[in-house]
């Protein structure tokens, strides 16, 4: 999994249903007045069908409570030099990403004022702390100077220097990742058999959470919403981005699937494949894919989850093995990428994972989550091998492979 650099059209999503596995506040998230009604917020997606469990199905897992940890005392910044030199948070990091962002979750020594400015942010403590694990993580490598970022024109400047630090979690600590690796996770979301233990899994979902976040937290204000679409408008209008709609909603469509299109190519090369994907009426109907997967991901559907899933790889020849990893590198004329290019970090299971990502954000943002524990039982539920689901969307991920065209 490389670097993540960030509506069908209609408007943003209407996710405010429980995402099975995901304990549910009990009460729902702190509202705006503005909040208009769910179905104002709709992008055409088809109801449901059968039981939306994912907020409620982990409210009855048994949860194992962390060990009490004396709050630490300063402030945020502090308390994250304070992680990134904890011997036994670093080195469970290392060979267990997934239990070591798992255990932050549900730390008990975070700073109480902390504690309460993310819970007030976030509407509920659980989604206070999905918020302060974004904080923690943000970032991306990078060895250009901002003055060699400048000589190369505004856009890359806004794109490499702006932007993308602040919309990616591939933070680094002493030069290695923060959460490298992704041999605990979900079968069906690792793609290290693809491109080695150097991907960074945790990393890419947690830039599709933050964008599921961005979007829960735009459904609480319909002033707010339209005032961000009125920056993406100007946005694509200063890239020259054609046929991205002048929404939050498609712009991080054109963020998530743009990135496993190129190898290379940055922010604006990959906004630039999307924007090229969904042009001519988006013949691959790839908006109503990606709302539809959301959609079952959300009502515990992984069947239909991955059916959705794999017509987006297939259309943007997302590989799911080495076998066609290689297949693309052989290509002389890729739909989207240079030719003969090895695409790192390119994924079908990137696809997937982004999917229950952003699901999971949004849901977290609209519906609450009552604790920190909570917000450990939902992302464990999903993302850990031994998660709740995790069985199901393996079965699902199986029953749906993705085979790339020759």
């Amino acid at each position: 999994m490389a670097n993540l650099n960030i509506q069908s059209g209609q408007g943003p999503l209407p996710l405010a249903r429980p995402l099975q596995g995901i304990p549910s506040a009990p009460a729902k998230v702190q509202a705006s007045p503005l909040k208009p009604a769910a179905d104002k917020l709709s992008l055409n997606l088809p109801p449901a069908q059968g039981p939306q469990k994912m907020l409620s199905l982990a409210a009855s897992l048994p949860t194992q409570v962390a060990a009490s940890q004396a709050r630490f005392q300063g402030s945020k910044e502090a308390y994250f030099a304070h992680l990134d030199k904890d011997p036994a948070f670093r080195a469970k990091a290392q060979s267990d990403a997934v239990g070591a962002m798992l255990d932050f979750l549900s730390r008990s020594d975070v700073p109480l004022a902390v504690e309460k400015a993310y819970t007030k942010e976030a509407g509920s403590p659980g989604g206070g702390r999905l918020l302060l694990l974004l904080d923690y993580t943000r970032g991306v490598p990078s060895n250009e100077s901002k003055w060699q970022a400048l000589k190369q024109g505004p856009m890359h400047y806004l794109s490499s220097k702006v932007l993308t630090p602040r919309l990616t979690h591939f933070r680094e600590v002493e030069g290695g990742s923060l959460f490298p690796g992704d041999v605990t996770m979900t079968q069906a979301f690792q793609d290290s058999p693809l491109w080695g233990p150097k991907t960074n899994q945790v990393g890419h979902m947690l830039c599709a959470l933050e964008t599921g976040v961005r979007m829960g937290k735009l459904a609480q204000s319909d002033l707010q919403r339209k005032a961000f679409d009125l920056g993406i408008k100007a946005a694509n209008q200063l890239a020259g981005f054609e046929h991205i709609q002048d929404n939050a909603m498609d712009f991080s469509r054109a963020g998530i699937i743009g990135h496993e299109m190129l190898g290379d190519g940055g922010f604006l090369g990959q906004m630039k494949a999307y924007d090229q994907l969904v042009a001519n009426g988006d013949p691959d109907q790839i908006r109503s894919h990606w709302d539809q997967a959301v959609h079952a991901a959300q009502a515990g559907q992984h069947d239909k989850a991955f059916e959705h899933i794999v017509a987006i790889s297939q259309a943007i020849e997302a590989p799911s093995s080495p076998a066609e990893v290689a297949q693309n590198l052989a290509k002389d004329k890729p739909r989207f990428a240079s030719p003969h290019q090895p695409r790192d970090g390119n994924s079908h299971q990137d696809i997937a994972l982004s999917v229950y990502g952003f699901a999971l954000g949004y849901q977290a943002m609209t519906q609450g989550l009552p604790s920190p524990q909570a917000a450990k039982t939902a992302f464990e539920s999903l993302f850990s091998e031994k998660g709740a689901q995790a069985a199901a969307i393996n079965e699902a991920s199986q029953k749906h492979p993705s085979v790339l065209k020759p």
